[in-house]
């Protein structure tokens, strides 16, 4: 009887955690954004993320470059901007404090720059790829937006 008991034990533990690692990730949101009028020589039409929720979205336009962000109660922002030359100004301090100023223009579509830092608990990151930037700022939680930048789809014109 005991030999029958322990898979049947296993199996229904396994199958709680599977649910509930489910359950944590269910309410995400898979977002579309547009950027036919941004910075058009990038080529981007749309871009799809999946977000988590409760979150306030604000669009920015500045010189051309839009700039989706999307606000949490926490203070905790994720971004995307068309501004592959200088990134997000959300994190323009994080990469003084790091010595970065500006991001090289002689660099092809293909590369990717990753910055990132933690300033007195708050962690951020500022991530090229290609003809995107994505990242974070104010974060307590490292792993709350990797979902997010690791979905995301380019459609280009």
């Amino acid at each position: 009887m005991r030999r029958g008991l322990l898979p049947l034990l296993i199996c229904v533990c396994g199958c709680v955690a599977q649910n509930s690692l489910t359950d944590r990730f269910e309410d995400n949101q898979l977002i579309a954004l547009d950027f036919r009028n941004c910075a058009p020589d990038n080529g981007i039409q749309k871009l799809e993320l999946v977000v988590p929720p409760g979150y306030d979205l604000k669009k920015v336009e500045e010189h051309g470059f839009c700039e989706y962000r999307f606000i949490y109660q926490d203070q905790s922002i994720l971004y995307v901007t068309s501004n592959t030359f200088d990134g997000s100004k959300l994190n323009y301090e994080n990469r003084l404090d790091s010595d970065i100023r500006t991001y090289s223009t002689m660099r092809s579509e293909n590369d990717t720059i990753q910055n990132s830092g933690a300033i007195n608990g708050l962690s951020w990151l500022e991530w090229i790829n290609g003809s995107y930037v994505i990242g974070y700022t104010n974060n307590t939680d490292s792993l709350r937006f990797a979902k997010a930048i690791k979905s995301v789809k380019v459609k280009f014109q």
